[in-house]
């Protein structure tokens, strides 16, 4: 059975709002106009406004940029014609309306990503500065992120190769349990690229969550690590 315009767009909402974070910054019952929730809209800053029925289920969302639309579904409006989110109201009878704020990975985890070290800090940045552009591309719905998923793993890449450069050039004690981590993640990314090319990036990213959790881990545990000792060896040789 094929999936209804409804069902595909529901599933969307849930795959973006499993993969990106977001903070809500407000809620409005019963809006007269959808322009209630526009009051603390920052115009840099990307949005998600889900407006919910009384049975609390989802009939509209939308991405925005600032106050501008990007794009969004909504049940109850012919889906070819351009939508007017100030006049919705006119036409959508909702008992709710939430608005959620994108939290980009670059402020999410920042400064918490940053261990001491200038090279590996380095590339850290630049893995969530290529996040960030595919989480970006997955909110405004672009279909040409197979090649900013690429460029991410690419990135994620050179630098499991440089920390393990770095393992052998000073011995470190713990490199056999480091790079075992470092092949598990491989995998999984070979696994995220092979995904994406079947059924699209935002899909393979749903279901390869758990790379994003492994890393943080891997990141929080073995990377601390080495970086710790790296600093150890450097104290020692001055």
């Amino acid at each position: 059975m094929s999936q209804t315009s409804r069902e595909k767009s529901l599933e969307e909402l849930i795959a973006i709002m499993g993969i990106c974070e977001f903070e809500k910054v407000d809620e409005v019952e019963k809006p007269a106009s959808f322009k209630e929730v526009f009051t603390r809209i920052d115009p840099s800053r990307y949005y998600l406004l889900v407006a919910y029925d009384q049975e609390n289920s989802p009939v509209c969302w939308f991405v925005l940029k600032g106050p501008k639309f990007t794009r969004g579904y909504c049940e109850a409006i012919d889906q070819s014609s351009p939508y007017v989110i100030e006049k919705l109201s006119e036409t959508v009878s909702v008992s709710r309306v939430t608005l959620y704020r994108l939290i980009p990975p670059t402020e999410y985890y920042g400064e918490h990503w940053k261990l001491g070290h200038e090279e590996i800090d380095r590339q850290h940045s630049n893995i969530l500065e290529k996040w960030n552009e595919l989480v970006y591309g997955v909110i405004e719905g672009r279909e040409d992120l197979v090649k900013t998923l690429e460029e991410l793993i690419t990135t994620v890449h050179h630098h499991l190769d440089y920390e393990e450069g770095l393992m052998k050039r000073y011995k470190y004690p713990y490199m056999k349990s480091h790079v075992k981590e470092h092949e598990y993640l491989r995998g999984a990314l070979k696994e995220i690229a092979r995904l994406a090319k079947v059924k699209g990036v935002l899909a393979a990213m749903v279901e390869e969550m758990g790379f994003v959790e492994a890393y943080i881990d891997h990141f929080h545990r073995q990377d601390s690590s080495l970086v710790a000792y790296l600093k150890m060896v450097e104290s020692i040789r001055r």
